[in-house]
């Protein structure tokens, strides 16, 4: 899954009934998310939707449970472009719509930081307030209107392997004062799905891949290689950074607060750890299939970095 790494010099988008969102306007909503990813044990891990929402603010002569994308529903916004200069900061991509083709922006509740949280998806989804619809017509003008206003933005996408650490390398190089990273924006894992980044990779491996890093070289070597990989990325680390910073990273679970945090119990206290049940026990199932240890991987990706 990726995650977005935005820098502030920046490392920072079926059937259609007669009531469906059809016109070419952008449209903005007060919204919340759907009950039932508020439940204990919901389907909070599932993938991004503008369906995730239901309108909070209503016409009369609408049902409660009316669809986001009803005609009648919200307000219409004449001028994104000019929205989006003044508000841009507060929205941040959340999905893709391609039967109704629009894309959602969510701004959240104040006071919430979404960037603090495990994943960004679902802290946008459960903390949603503001949903801005834009007609993918309308999508072309806007970025070639705000595209000088971003001249300094570099996005750098970062790809990975399930329970990889991923996220805690997220949180790490976030600790830089330039770089401000997000864990799994699901609105851009749909997009590179479409660009079948598959074929991409096969066509042009090195250059695709920038810098490949293993688990238990980021376990190892911690914020040496955080710093290591931002150099490979042409990020600029400032030279008054304190490494311990990023160090102080790894002494906490950075999937906590999420149905994927790691725990351990000892007694009747539960522990965090790197390295959980789930986790052990998926090893063992796999590892049951090769009659022993897997020391060395098959093959090793173009650019995978190593640290002595």
């Amino acid at each position: 899954m990726p995650c977005d790494i935005t820098r502030k010099w920046y490392l920072f988008v079926s059937g259609h009934t007669q009531a469906d969102f059809r016109t070419e306007m952008a449209r903005l909503l007060t919204v919340r998310c759907r009950d039932i990813f508020l439940k204990e044990g919901g389907p909070t891990a599932r993938e991004s939707r503008l369906s995730d929402f239901v309108p909070v603010q209503l016409a009369p002569t609408l049902r409660r449970s009316s669809s986001v994308f009803h005609v009648d529903v919200g307000e219409s916004v004449p001028n994104p472009v000019k929205f989006l200069q003044k508000n841009g900061g507060q929205f941040v991509a959340y999905s893709l719509d391609f039967d109704h083709r629009v894309l959602g922006l969510i701004k959240v509740k104040e006071g919430i930081d979404i960037r603090k949280a495990p994943f960004l998806y679902q802290a946008q989804r459960a903390n949603a307030e503001k949903l801005l619809l834009l007609p993918f017509d309308l999508l072309q003008t806007v970025t070639d209107a705000l595209s000088e206003t971003q001249s300094t933005v570099m996005n750098i996408f970062l790809y990975n392997t399930g329970r990889c650490g991923s996220t805690l390398m997220c949180k790490a190089m976030d600790v830089i004062n330039d770089v401000q990273a997000l864990s799994e924006p699901d609105v851009f894992q749909m997009i590179i799905e479409m660009q079948k980044a598959f074929d991409l990779i096969q066509a042009d491996s090195e250059n695709f891949f920038h810098a490949c890093l293993t688990f238990k070289q980021l376990l190892g070597h911690k914020e040496q290689i955080i710093l290591e990989v931002l150099e490979k990325l042409n990020v600029d680390v400032p030279s008054d950074l304190v490494s311990s910073k990023i160090r102080e990273v790894f002494g906490v679970d950075s999937q906590k607060g999420s149905a994927m945090q790691s725990e351990r119990r000892k007694g009747g206290e539960v522990r965090s750890s790197w390295v959980g049940t789930w986790e052990k026990n998926l090893f063992s199932t796999v590892l049951q299939h090769f009659n022993g240890d897997v020391d060395e991987p098959d093959f090793i990706m173009p650019n995978t970095m190593t640290t002595d």
